[in-house]
């Protein structure tokens, strides 16, 4: 009596060892424009002030991947006081919520060095003069509250910025991984031998 078998031999070309080095490759490119697009966008949206220091810090990280492996990219002011870019933001320093209304009364004393820029630039007093009423305007902010004169489009530039181009950034990343599959999804052959 004659042995018949069937054979299938599989043969995985689609290189799924190497499936985080190629996403790497292909979406980091991806998250660095999408991080600048954002930045870019934030930037055009903030009020100026009165130093326009806080529309120069909006900057985007780039391509970061985490110790689990994933990758992200992230937009943020790298203002060395973050509570001024907390409120310059719309975000109350203090409770993290969302704040349309400007500072609110009771929060912190406002940073001095930028509240005396503030008083010569809007104000036009010299110096000594901006020196002198800083404390009594400080004050009065920090009991009282400041209402935002920002309004939109002004109001939370970076959020607004991340939301306003969701379309395009999951089109970007969308295409990014239809180009990673891609490559693997062609990779798996099979041969069937009779005998």
């Amino acid at each position: 009596m004659g042995s018949s078998f069937l054979n299938i031999e599989v043969t995985d070309n689609t290189g799924f060892g190497n499936f985080g080095e190629t996403y790497d490759q292909i979406m980091a490119p991806i998250f660095a424009d999408i991080g600048a697009q954002v930045a870019a966008d934030a930037q055009s949206r903030a009020a100026v002030g009165a130093t326009g220091d806080f529309r120069d810090s909006i900057v985007s990280s780039g391509p970061v991947k985490d110790d689990a492996g994933i990758l992200s990219v992230y937009v943020y002011s790298d203002l060395p006081d973050q509570v001024a870019a907390a409120v310059q933001e719309g975000v109350d320093p203090e409770t993290g919520q969302e704040n349309a209304q400007g500072r609110r009364a009771g929060a912190a004393f406002p940073n001095v060095s930028a509240l005396i820029i503030w008083i010569e630039a809007v104000l036009g007093l010299d110096d000594k003069a901006a020196n002198e009423a800083a404390y009594p305007i400080g004050l009065k902010i920090s009991q009282e509250g400041l209402p935002s004169s920002q309004g939109e489009p002004h109001f939370r530039p970076i959020g607004n910025a991340f939301i306003d181009n969701m379309d395009s950034i999951n089109e970007q990343i969308d295409a990014g991984l239809d180009a990673v599959l891609s490559g693997f999804a062609s990779g798996v052959s099979s041969e069937i031998f009779a005998g």
